[in-house]
């Protein structure tokens, strides 16, 4: 099985990318024997990282493998909602 890796564009200290943290460190925990890989990106330190993911706003989290890529987009509160937007 591939592993499904998650990049999170986040503005730190910001409420809504906090809480979009949280959720996507709870998907990660729901993986199982390690299946999930959280990269988290400061788009205030590396705005380059978002340009190249073509992110617009954030909290935007990008499934970036196994392919298709799939993106949500917000604070991440509707879990069964992002499990399904990202197609896990």
């Amino acid at each position: 099985m591939d592993k499904t890796i998650l990049k999170l564009f986040i503005v730190p200290g910001a409420a809504r990318s906090s809480a979009a943290l949280a959720a996507a460190r709870e998907l990660v925990d729901q993986g199982t024997a390690n299946d999930r890989e959280l990269v988290v990106v400061d788009v205030l330190q590396d705005p380059g990282a978002a340009e190249d993911e073509n992110v617009l706003a954030t909290p935007t989290l990008v499934k970036a493998a196994p392919l298709p890529e799939r993106r949500a987009v917000g604070d991440l509160s509707d879990f069964r909602g992002l499990i399904g937007v990202l197609g896990l």
